[in-house]
C-alpha cells in the first residue's frame, strides 16, 4: 500500500469540538478546526497534515508531511457527536 499516495488524495474534515486520538498507521489530511487532535502510539507512522485547534504528535511517532494534490476527489466530512463517535456522511 503507498502510503504517500492515499496521502495527496484524502481529506477529512471534522465538525466538532472533542478530542480525536489517531492511535494507528494514518494516511491523509485532517481538518479539525474546532478539535483536538491527540497522535500517538510508538512505533506508529502517519503520512499527510493536520490542521486543528491543537496538535499533541507523542514520541516515537513518526509523522511525515505530505502535501494534499488539489485535483484530488476524496472528501470525507465527519462531525463528533456528543459521546465522541465520529461519524462520516
Amino acid at each position: 500500500m503507498n502510503y504517500e499516495d492515499i496521502a495527496k488524495r484524502l481529506k477529512i474534515y471534522v465538525l466538532g469540538t472533542g478530542n480525536m486520538y489517531i492511535e494507528t498507521n494514518f494516511a491523509g489530511q485532517l481538518v479539525a478546526p474546532d478539535g483536538d487532535v491527540i497522535i500517538g502510539q510508538s512505533g506508529k507512522h502517519h503520512y499527510g497534515s493536520v490542521y486543528a485547534k491543537s496538535i499533541v504528535i507523542h514520541q516515537n511517532t513518526k509523522f511525515t508531511w505530505i502535501p494534499y494534490v488539489e485535483a484530488a476527489t476524496s472528501t470525507t466530512v465527519a462531525r463528533i457527536n456528543d459521546i465522541y463517535n465520529v461519524e462520516f456522511f
